[in-house]
């Protein structure tokens, strides 16, 4: 009797093996295509402003470690709140955003990018998430600071998006 079920495994196994390997290439496949949903859906979340970045302009330090900055296509999305929000009003929208596309990436099944320890200022640098070869950089930022004061109102937030040439989302998200 338990050479039935064991039977019945050998003959379904081999065609469930094929099913896996053609669902992977199809997911492979399609992989710009997540990206793509991913910035367009990214974009959604707030009325950003938006510009592509210059590729020489960030050290490696200062880009998620990117080295080869030429690679990428970098598109900039900015949000500045006006300066009439009260300061705890604008910590705690910024705070929110934050979370929200924090929650983003991650449902999304971007990983958080191992960084090599460094400074964490205003902006801290160093939170980088990648899916595939695509990477988003985002922090807080802030316009109230002055010079006898230490920066504890966050007023603006970026993402930055570091998207590989060879993938054809790049042209799009900078729209």
């Amino acid at each position: 009797m338990s050479r039935g079920p064991l039977r019945r495994w050998h003959r379904i196994r081999k065609p469930t093996t094929l099913l896996v390997l053609f669902l992977c290439r199809i997911t492979h496949a399609f992989s710009g295509t997540d990206l793509a949903r991913d910035v367009s859906d990214l974009r959604q979340l707030q009325p950003w402003r938006v510009s592509q970045v210059n590729a020489n302009v960030a050290p490696p330090a200062q880009s998620c470690g990117i080295a080869n900055l030429g690679e990428y296509n970098i598109v900039r999305l900015d949000l500045q709140l006006a300066p009439e929000v009260t300061d705890s009003d604008a910590n705690s929208r910024i705070s929110a955003l934050d979370r929200n596309v924090t929650t983003f990436l991650s449902n999304r099944h971007w990983a958080p990018r191992k960084m090599a320890s460094g400074r964490a200022g205003i902006p801290d640098l160093t939170r980088c998430s990648q899916k595939q070869a695509a990477v988003a950089q985002i922090y807080k930022t802030t316009g109230r600071c002055t010079m006898g004061s230490p920066c504890t109102v966050y007023d603006g937030f970026t993402v930055v998006l570091y998207l590989p040439k060879t993938i054809s989302i790049a042209k799009e998200a900078s729209k």
